[in-house]
């Protein structure tokens, strides 16, 4: 199944460390948040939210075919 991520803030315009900068996403069907994620290198204690379909989830959700994942990293500042 394919599932669409979207990068936010910082990330959308640097991407992730593994030069990962969002798009669709071939993932299995039964696949988890936390499983997607990990799929494209965020590791499962990163600090980031994720929403699904613009719905705040835990990382055990399971994803459906065409969900749109948004990963958005914590805002800090000085």
């Amino acid at each position: 199944m394919k599932i669409r991520i979207e990068l936010v803030g910082f990330l959308a315009r640097e991407g992730l460390p593994n030069e990962f900068t969002g798009g669709e996403l071939s993932v299995p069907v039964g696949t988890t948040l936390g499983q997607a994620l990990t799929q494209i290198g965020v590791a499962p204690n990163a600090p980031w939210l994720a929403t699904v379909n613009r719905r705040l989830v835990e990382r055990e959700q399971r994803l459906n075919d065409g969900d749109v994942v948004k990963l958005i990293p914590p805002i800090s500042g000085g």
